[in-house]
């Protein structure tokens, strides 16, 4: 990241004359990932499973180790927001993108409240009845 130690701007749009919450919902999963990312990765014998290839050994596999199941949800980003499943489950489950998600109806993400989906928020700020 080039030193960069400030994600600056989440959730606006045209220069920062409009403020969308459903983008700010988006940019916030953005803004997690990245942090991760410039986190880096640990490199300790523990962390590389150095232990568990030698078990293992070249041609085994590794996904069903205890240690991968230990781990791998700790070190691998969690994304409540963006669908990472194949093509024909996203379609299968409605073809929603990141707006949609970002707007409530996304894969249980944050966006959505007791209150509603951040849209409905929205229209009700502005006075606007669907």
């Amino acid at each position: 990241m080039a030193g960069a130690n400030v994600i600056y701007g989440l959730g606006m749009l045209e220069l920062g004359i409009t403020l969308d919450f459903a983008q700010m919902v988006i940019d916030n999963e953005i803004a997690a990932m990245i942090k991760r990312t410039v986190q880096g990765i640990d490199v300790s014998d523990y962390e590389i499973a150095t232990e568990v290839i030698q078990q293992v050994g070249v041609a085994g596999e590794f996904v069903t180790h205890q240690h991968t199941y230990d781990n791998f949800k700790r070190t691998q980003s969690d994304t409540r927001l963006f669908d990472r499943q194949m093509r024909e489950g996203w379609e299968h489950d409605g073809r929603k993108g990141s707006v949609a998600s970002g707007d409530g109806e996304g894969k249980g993400h944050p966006g959505k409240s007791q209150t509603g989906s951040i849209a409905g928020r929205k229209r009700r700020l502005h006075g606007e009845h669907h």
